[in-house]
């Protein structure tokens, strides 16, 4: 997972741009993960983007998990 980081972010951040609602468990667990390897800001900005993403498809259950 290391050496695909950057392919990764750059995935997870073009797809929620897009409104991709099966991104959603997908920057959940990179965020997750981002956080787990002391990465705290990325991993801040990526649940963000899950949360932003579920507001804008109105899943309010997605929105609670991605806080």
């Amino acid at each position: 997972m290391r050496t695909e980081r950057s392919n990764l972010l750059a995935c997870a951040h073009d797809s929620a741009e897009r409104g991709c609602p099966d991104l959603v468990p997908f920057l959940q667990s990179l965020s997750g993960v981002r956080y787990l390897t002391g990465q705290d800001e990325t991993a801040a900005d990526l649940a963000h983007q899950a949360q932003t993403l579920c507001q804008e498809l109105g899943d309010r259950l997605g929105e609670a998990q991605a806080l």
